[in-house]
């Protein structure tokens, strides 16, 4: 007999298919993890370019404001300066907040303002034997009322206004040198109260009366604080006056250093921008700087200030700046002005985004340019300076996370449904494996079923025809084995016609009340004469005045019919069998009973599956291709009912099916 497997031709052989099945999940996976791979590497690299055209477009915006804003300071420097002299171009740009502090420079390049002091006596007073006489009595006799005295015939008898200022000037200071706080008071009033006086020039051609002014203050700061606010008052509008350009630079810077020292609240506005100018008027600006241009490099030694020549080399605006410009607002004008409504200042640079920043640096003071995302020129107008734009740690990893996250879980639920339809793939398949080598099993087993009685029943008609029997009764006895083969025959037709039906969809049952003791008696009946045989003993027992059931008489004695067969097959050479019948809960229940070998907990699970045996060498003993229980299932759940089963192994086994009472149906005597 040619086995299942061999029939199969080696299907039982199931590593191809795990293998095909692996290599279905493997290869399409390391694809798919390459290309998820490559796509956010791609993603990464699309998001960076995207983001660094929006910031490059937008760091050009900033250039580009930055520059414009630079051509209008310089026409408002040249504006400014234009029909002006020196001093007074100087006061109106820095007023104007064009600048922190300015030099005006010449048709040659040249400083103009603020210019160093110069002597330009224009009366001789040196050969009058009386400034000598005044001058011994003052230094050499140490006699300062006698010179004051002295200096002040001096003044009645000078014609010019230098001459007697100068005059005047002395005899205050000798009265204060001989502590005659009054004498000198009065002498200053007199010299600051005549306006020709006023304007007096000294030895070294600076102007008189602002000395006075600041002598006088000195002598009533403490005594006549009336007094002396009038005179800081009038200092400091003299001071803050360029419109006579009188008083030379170093006096003026002079004198408000020591106004502010004197009178702390002075208010000087352009005391800042003389002080950085005196500072700057000694550097002059390098041949190489270029008009119109903001250069750090002009001011040669200056690292904190920068500088801006106008177009028409007149005007060199000078910028405080803390080495590193920024796009801040500096003290009087702005370095680079903040042109972006809405930014904010931030230790980064200025905001411009969620996360992103926007400063300026300069490539030729060796800033590196790595530092910053992007970075673009800022124009012609500052030359060797960039807009950069610098992101925080999180910007760009938030930019691209999302559409990341993205392949990634796509990749991944691509990765779990290439696994999952292959373990489906997988399953159906083994399971068609599973279900053809079964198949091919029951076809052996029919085979077998089929061909044992057929070869007995031929040989004894063979017997009969060839008149091989003595007597009748032999005849007899030939006869009836030859109907019980048939019977057994028949019963298995019947249950392969039935699991044809299932397969098909095609059985039908009849529906009519039936008294459960007549399906136990025809099942009874159809097992009776193997039950009889020594060793068998059959019990049944049907409880009184049980309802009645509503199914297929035929149906139902098959299932008891087939439930007593394998109790009968798989019990040992004692056999006993028990049938119960008895109401529960509504219905009728069917318990067949055996002291059989049992059944596992595993098979449990199983016995009810199509083509299972649980021992297949005791199904071959006793006959059978585990189509039995399967039938009992399908006309028991056609039914409404349920079937289970209670047992262990080798403490035999109880099947119990439960079948719905009919209502109002006949009980059973």
């Amino acid at each position: 007999m040619v086995s299942a497997r061999n029939m199969l031709g080696g299907a039982g052989r199931t590593w191809p298919v795990v293998t095909v099945t692996v290599c279905a999940v493997l290869v399409p996976t390391a694809f798919l993890v390459w290309f998820m791979n490559a796509a956010m590497t791609s993603e990464r690299l699309a998001v960076r370019q995207r983001l660094a055209d929006f910031y490059t477009a937008r760091a050009t915006e900033i250039a580009a404001k930055i520059d414009r804003h630079w051509a209008e300071r310089d026409t408002a420097l040249m504006k400014a300066a234009s029909g002006l002299p020196p001093a007074q171009a100087f006061a109106k740009i820095v007023r104007d907040g064009l600048a922190d502090s300015v030099l005006i420079l010449d048709s040659s390049g040249n400083v103009a303002y603020p210019l160093p002091p110069q002597a330009t006596s224009r009366e001789q007073t040196a050969d009058d034997p009386g400034w000598d006489e005044a001058l011994r009595l003052e230094y050499e006799e140490g006699r300062p009322e006698e010179a004051a005295n002295a200096f002040a015939t001096l003044a009645l008898q000078s014609t010019g206004a230098d001459s007697r200022s100068r005059a005047i000037q002395a005899e205050a200071r000798c009265f204060v040198e001989a502590e005659s706080t009054g004498e000198a008071i009065a002498a200053l009033d007199v010299l600051i109260s005549i306006a020709d006086l006023a304007k007096a020039r000294d030895s070294q051609g600076a102007p008189i009366g602002p000395n006075a002014l600041l002598l006088a203050l000195e002598l009533t700061s403490s005594s006549d604080k009336k007094a002396a606010a009038q005179y800081a008052t009038t200092l400091a509008k003299r001071l803050d006056d360029y419109s006579g350009a009188d008083m030379a630079p170093g006096q003026r810077l002079f004198l408000m250093e020591e106004l502010t020292r004197l009178v702390p609240d002075a208010t000087l506005p352009t005391l800042g921008a003389e002080r950085e100018a005196a500072y700057c008027e000694s550097f002059m600006p390098l041949p190489y700087a270029r008009e119109g241009a903001f250069q750090s490099r002009w001011i040669t030694g200056l690292v904190s200030t920068k500088g801006f020549l106008s177009s028409d080399r007149r005007v060199l605006a000078l910028l405080n700046g803390d080495g590193k410009p920024t796009l801040y607002e500096s003290r009087s004008s702005p370095l680079f002005p903040a042109v972006i409504q809405g930014m904010n200042p931030h230790p980064a640079g200025m905001l411009i985004s969620e996360g992103a920043y926007a400063d300026v640096f300069s490539t030729d003071a060796g800033d590196d340019q790595r530092e910053y995302f992007v970075s673009v020129p800022i124009g012609a107008r500052v030359p060797g300076w960039r807009v950069g734009t610098k992101l925080t740690g999180d910007l760009f990893d938030a930019a691209s996370r999302r559409q990341v996250a993205l392949y990634l879980w796509g990749g991944l639920l691509g990765i779990v449904l290439i696994g999952a339809f292959s373990f489906v793939a997988a399953r159906y398949v083994s399971r068609q494996m599973r279900l053809t080598r079964l198949k091919n099993d029951f076809v052996a087993t029919v085979s077998h079923e089929l061909k044992t009685p057929l070869a007995s029943m031929r040989v004894f008609v063979d017997t009969l025809l060839d008149g091989r029997v003595e007597g009748e009764a032999q005849a007899k006895e030939y006869l009836g084995l030859i109907a019980k083969e048939n019977e057994r025959l028949s019963r298995l037709i019947d249950n392969f016609l039935t699991f044809s039906r299932m397969e098909r969809n095609k059985q039908t049952f009849e529906r009519e009340e039936i008294a459960p003791g007549e399906i136990v008696a025809a099942a009874g009946e159809s097992v009776k004469e193997r039950c009889e045989r020594p060793g068998c003993k059959l019990t049944i027992d049907v409880a009184r005045d049980l309802p009645g059931i509503i199914g297929d008489k035929g149906a139902l004695v098959t299932v008891l019919v087939n439930l007593l067969d394998n109790a009968y097959k798989y019990s040992g050479d004692e056999k006993e069998i028990a049938i119960r019948v008895f109401a529960e809960e509504g219905k009728v229940c069917f318990s067949v009973a055996d002291n059989g070998v049992g059944i596992s907990r595993r098979d449990r699970k199983r016995i009810f599956e199509r083509f299972y045996q649980a021992d297949q060498s005791l199904s071959r003993a006793g006959g059978g291709c585990g189509l039995g229980l399967a039938i009992v299932k399908f006309i028991v759940d056609a039914h409404g009912g349920t079937i289970d089963v209670a047992s262990e192994p080798g403490k035999g086994s109880v099947f119990a099916v439960r079948l719905p009472a009919a209502r109002g149906g006949a009980a059973q005597a």
